[in-house]
């Protein structure tokens, strides 16, 4: 979400493999919140910072999966999203 300035978990979790075009190396974001003014996609590039983390991401991708975020709850994706950063050793913005 902070590498792709995405809304969490809108657009993350709406995001599928489809949206990416890897050769121009940008995104097409499903936007809800702005859908209802006329804009449900939005552009973005694929930031160098992120681009390790998409492309480990596809690599991993169960197969038939289309959804680049998969195998976390939808209920509460907040409290996913810690205990992932914590399970990884790494220290979480204090909001997330």
């Amino acid at each position: 979400a902070r590498y792709g300035a995405l809304r969490c978990p809108s657009e993350t979790h709406a995001l599928t493999w489809g949206h990416i075009d890897w050769e121009k190396k940008r995104i097409r974001v499903p936007s809800p919140k702005t859908a209802n003014v006329g804009k449900p996609f939005r552009e973005i590039p694929i930031f160098k910072e992120l681009a390790p983390y998409l492309e480990a991401a596809y690599k991993d991708c169960p197969e038939g999966e289309t959804r680049c975020i998969w195998g976390i709850g939808d209920t509460n994706p907040g409290t996913q999203i810690r205990r992932l950063v914590e399970r990884a050793g790494l220290t979480r913005w204090p909001k997330i």
